[in-house]
């Protein structure tokens, strides 16, 4: 390369230094101003140390039971059918409906959100379904 061009590049690249600072000192203050998701995320779902659970028996269609998880005595899970059944079929047994509500309170509790119940934790409670 020949001096000419080496001093025409350094003397063009020194006008944009101010402009690429800007720039940088930008982006930098608005990535500051940016909070982590996970933040936000944790205090939605957290329910805090004082949260009470419990669960209440309700009676579904067809002469079945499904139930609700109280949170503190009021309502935070209405579940009147089978988990991950299709259709509106309950519990044919309240004992059934018993025993998934209380699986479903321990995941709750251990932060597993959301508390999904699949058919082979039913099939190990001996859910019948």
């Amino acid at each position: 390369m020949s001096p000419a061009f080496y001093k025409l590049f350094t003397n063009h690249a020194i006008r944009y230094v101010p402009f690429v600072f800007f720039i940088l000192f930008m982006c930098l203050g608005a990535a500051a101003q940016v909070r982590p998701l996970t933040e936000e995320g944790q205090n939605k779902k957290s329910l805090g140390t004082k949260a009470i659970l419990s669960y209440k028996i309700i009676t579904a269609e067809q002469n079945t039971f499904g139930y609700d998880i109280l949170q503190n005595d009021r309502p935070f899970v209405h579940q009147p059918s089978i988990p991950g059944l299709p259709g509106n079929k309950g519990f044919i047994k309240r004992d059934d409906a018993e025993k998934c509500a209380e699986l479903v309170i321990y995941k709750i509790n251990k932060n597993i959100l959301p508390p999904t119940v699949t058919k082979q934790e039913m099939d190990s409670l001996k859910i019948k379904f």
